[in-house]
């Protein structure tokens, strides 16, 4: 059997986000997987293919599917910030949640975001 090969934009981001998620360092996650710690920072910078194995270990250990890894949005390709962070974890608790319930947790951040645009700006509120 061929061992399969993966590797494409916005991956390796996908890997460090998670791994920053559950707290554990690029050594640590080398060890659980059996590979160089300089091996997963490669992962993670996209700079390496990563095998299939090896991206169902880390599955497991980051506690994500392997679909999650494997279906980026536009906004895994973008650098990460403060802002961008904050947007990937809610945007992460979205989609975790049942699907019946996504498009109530949708207009529940939408009605929170309007009203924290009208708190921050006070000519809306006239």
């Amino acid at each position: 059997m061929a061992l399969v090969k993966i590797g494409f934009p916005g991956l390796g981001a996908r890997l460090k986000y998670s791994r920053l998620a559950v707290g554990v360092s690029q050594e640590a996650t080398a060890k659980l997987v059996g590979v160089s710690r300089m091996t997963v920072h490669r992962w993670e910078r996209g700079e390496r293919t990563i095998s299939e194995d090896h991206l169902r270990h880390l599955s497991r250990i980051y506690g994500q599917t392997i679909e999650w890894f494997l279906t980026l949005d536009e906004g895994d390709l973008e650098n990460t910030d403060a802002v961008s962070e904050t947007a990937r974890r809610v945007y992460r608790r979205v989609s975790q949640c049942p699907e019946r319930h996504q498009a109530i947790a949708e207009l529940l951040i939408n009605s929170v975001l309007t009203g924290i645009e009208a708190v921050g700006n006070p000519a809306r509120n006239s």
